[in-house]
């Protein structure tokens, strides 16, 4: 397996049996399985597990390095990160024996892998203008748990700021046709909202006073990891439109 020398930005880490480094990335899995984990990596023993939105699937082979079998799906919009990594995972997995599947494919595609016993949504509602719309769809899908990452904005109030606000992206990050590119919720709102989707047992996984730009654990992307249950399906499709009188 050859080894890529320069870190690519916005990639995972995909680590070798023995820890050498097999595609150097930005983003460190082991501090993002330990985030996820809750420093508890016996949670994943014997669970199936979704990765949805899994860049260059480091994450996925630690879990299923941990005891998960896990399906990683990465829609790839840019089609580069599934044919840089796609042999070097499949020669990890083979010559360790790993519960494992890639594959590319979008969030709204996750339905037909079937039932898992927890969803990783990491670093992916940011990018949505709607994210309650995602976090709604995600419990029309067949899991017990989820853990959610994302980019929490300062704050006790129910409000989102604009990523391209000032401050919470570096000066330059966006072009100027841009106007919004997602958003970050403070974490009161992130709390609600994920109890809005349909889950319960909201856990922070990490410390809950981070917010971006600071981030819990060096090699992470995002300030915020979550988990909850999943109580109930909500329909997104309707309760996007429902208005809400005081």
């Amino acid at each position: 397996m050859s080894v890529q020398s320069q870190a690519r930005a916005g990639a995972q880490t995909i680590y070798g049996r023995s820890g050498e480094v097999l595609i150097l990335g930005q983003w460190d899995p082991k501090p993002l399985s330990q985030a996820v984990s809750g420093n508890d990596d016996s949670y994943w023993r014997g669970k199936r597990v979704l990765d949805i939105g899994a860049n260059t699937f480091g994450l996925s082979i630690e879990l299923a390095r941990a005891g998960a079998s896990v399906v990683g799906i990465e829609p790839d919009p840019f089609d580069w990160y599934f044919n840089l990594v796609r042999e070097t995972v499949e020669s990890v997995i083979a010559e360790e024996k790993l519960s494992l599947s890639i594959h590319k494919d979008g969030l709204f595609e996750a339905r037909k892998y079937g039932s898992f016993d927890c969803i990783l949504l990491l670093g992916v509602i940011y990018h949505f203008r709607d994210p309650q719309y995602l976090l709604d769809f995600l419990s029309t899908l067949d899991t017990k748990d989820i853990v959610i990452s994302t980019q929490t904005a300062t704050g006790d109030s129910l409000h989102l700021v604009n990523r391209r606000d000032e401050g919470m992206m570096p000066k330059g990050f966006w072009s100027d046709d841009i106007v919004l590119s997602g958003w970050h919720p403070t974490r009161p709102l992130l709390e609600r909202m994920i109890r809005w989707s349909g889950f319960d047992n909201v856990t922070a996984l990490t410390d809950p006073s981070v917010n971006f730009p600071n981030k819990p654990l060096k090699g992470l992307t995002n300030s915020a990891y979550y988990r909850a249950t999943k109580v109930k399906t909500v329909d997104p499709e309707a309760s996007r439109k429902v208005y809400y009188p005081r």
